[in-house]
């Protein structure tokens, strides 16, 4: 089945709601991984400053994936202009900050689907490579399997290492 996906709009309250249904989970999740916790209403303040950055960025994107009208995955992507600490070779990867797909519909192809999606956007935007800081091993496995291959470089500020890929193809118009 083919997921639709959509653009987070800064004042639409049901995009926050939906926003909100899936971005708390994912933020308890990570937290988990990593043994920290955090309120819900601090949860939800940094859900309301991610929208707020992405609406003052032409090349950034906040979507909810849907499967029919279910929505069932959430992710920020953008163009990294700063080359995230001279860590890479030339400014303009794209990256993916956040990304989140529902247990319940994990490995089923949705997470690809919803990759290759972000990947097309970002290549219209000018990207022709790509990073990821995978917070977990999991997270490495899908990332390998998405095409990325660890940089044997880390992003100082997460401690993360950093996965890189080569964007193939054409953009799309």
């Amino acid at each position: 089945m083919l997921l639709r996906f959509v653009q987070i709009e800064k004042d639409n309250a049901m995009h926050f709601k939906t926003a909100q249904e899936l971005w708390i989970p994912f933020i308890q999740e990570l937290q988990a991984y990593g043994g920290t916790e955090e309120c819900v209403s601090a949860i939800l303040d940094g859900l309301r400053r991610q929208i707020q950055m992405q609406c003052e960025r032409p090349d950034m994107h906040f979507e909810i994936a849907y499967l029919k009208q279910r929505p069932i995955g959430i992710a920020i992507f953008a163009i990294d202009w700063d080359t995230i600490y001279d860590f890479l070779d030339a400014p303009g990867y794209g990256t993916v900050m956040d990304f989140y797909i529902m247990p319940a519909f994990r490995r089923q192809g949705f997470g690809l689907q919803f990759f290759m999606h972000i990947q097309q956007l970002l290549s219209c935007d000018g990207a022709t490579a790509m990073y990821v800081c995978p917070t977990s091993v999991i997270g490495q496995l899908f990332w390998r399997a998405a095409g990325f291959r660890d940089s044997g470089k880390f992003d100082l500020e997460n401690e993360q290492p950093i996965y890189t890929k080569f964007i193939t193809g054409t953009p799309i118009s």
